[in-house]
């Protein structure tokens, strides 16, 4: 899977992990390459997109899907952390029924 940013170009979900964070499913870290100074500031919150091509569609079209929730950047890794949008819709869901 790959994701962008109005102000990044694509990147990769990655299998590194800042020191001292766990594997878990419900999270998953892309990696951000662009210049010394850029940092991802303000990107909490922001949705993980990601584009799916459509099989024998000969004109491309948006058809993006949301991967996660971006929650935190580890500047030394050069990495960013979301929430993977399975674990979002839990919530949504156990929030739901309690409020019933």
């Amino acid at each position: 899977m790959v994701a962008t940013f109005a102000t990044h170009e694509w990147t990769t979900v990655t299998d590194r992990r800042p020191g001292g964070c766990k594997p878990d499913a419900s999270e998953f870290f892309i990696e951000y390459t662009s210049a010394d100074d850029w940092l991802p500031h303000g990107f909490s919150g922001g949705g993980i997109w990601y584009h799916t091509r459509i099989p024998d569609e000969p004109v491309w079209r948006p058809n993006l899907g949301l991967a996660g929730i971006a929650t935190a950047y580890f500047s030394e890794s050069r990495l960013i952390r979301a929430v993977a949008i399975d674990a979002v819709r839990q919530l949504l869901n156990q929030s739901r029924v309690q409020d019933q």
